[in-house]
């Protein structure tokens, strides 16, 4: 039971069926992220680690998985779309007006603080609510990485295309 076999069971499960179990699930349709979530809690739950190329990502992939797993995604969105939490496309580089009337620029030392003490500082527009995450450094690098790789991913949506 790989990532794959996983993805087609929740996508496609009349696909393969397993034996002694009749045919009820049905199938889902999910986000991208959502999957990513849904497959990092299954993979959770095991005692064996993930078989996954996670472990040959780039920083940025890793932090999209580590983001999924974590439940960054219910609250952050990627899509600039509104939700509990600031959304991630196009915060990375962006200026941060905070509640108290003081301002940040969210660069990768912002980011990084405001993942390990959400509450220093609260963007104006939410509530102090998230949680304080305890990751390791690597982890930290992994979830900044993706944040920033979002700001990218703005700059070509705003971009004129030729």
């Amino acid at each position: 039971a790989d990532e794959a076999y996983l993805r087609e069971s929740i996508l496609a499960p009349q696909a393969k069926l397993v034996q002694g179990f009749p045919p009820v699930m049905v199938a889902y349709r999910l986000s991208e992220e959502e999957l990513a979530a849904l497959l990092a809690l299954i993979q959770s739950l095991s005692d064996k680690a993930p078989a996954t190329e996670h472990d040959a990502a780039s920083p940025a992939e890793q932090g999209r998985a580590l983001a999924a797993g974590l439940g960054c995604l219910a609250c952050h969105s990627l899509d600039g779309s509104a939700g509990i939490g600031p959304t991630w496309r196009g915060l990375y580089g962006s200026t941060r007006d905070f509640v108290d009337g003081s301002t940040a620029r969210a660069d990768a030392a912002y980011i990084e603080e405001a993942i390990r003490q959400p509450n220093a500082q609260v963007v104006q527009g939410y509530a102090a609510i998230m949680p304080a995450l305890a990751v390791d450094a690597a982890q930290l690098e992994a979830l900044t990485a993706f944040i920033a790789s979002l700001a990218a991913d703005a700059d070509e949506a705003a971009s004129p295309s030729p």
